[in-house]
């Protein structure tokens, strides 16, 4: 059997939904336990979004994320470590 090693989530629409106080404007605490979880077990944790990098932040912190955050702007797609402070 393998050992999941990493995984991407989609943030818009997945992790971060539209009911109001419940998975907006930011994931239920639910998540971001099992985020926490999946990162204790050494499960690496990768966001993608369409939205700016720094819309995601909170779930960063929250979630104690050090992986890569991969984002789209004007149909270009980038990479950046969490580590690098998001303006």
């Amino acid at each position: 059997m393998n050992k999941i090693q990493g995984i991407i989530l989609d943030v818009d629409g997945v992790i971060v939904g539209e009911k109001i106080g419940f998975n907006s404007p930011n994931p239920h605490i639910d998540v971001i336990s099992k985020l926490k979880e999946l990162r204790n077990k050494g499960i690496s944790i990768s966001l993608c979004t369409a939205k700016p990098h720094f819309s995601i932040g909170t779930i960063i912190k929250d979630a104690g994320l050090n992986n890569y955050l991969l984002y789209k702007i004007q149909y270009k797609y980038y990479c950046q470590h969490t580590s690098l402070k998001l303006i």
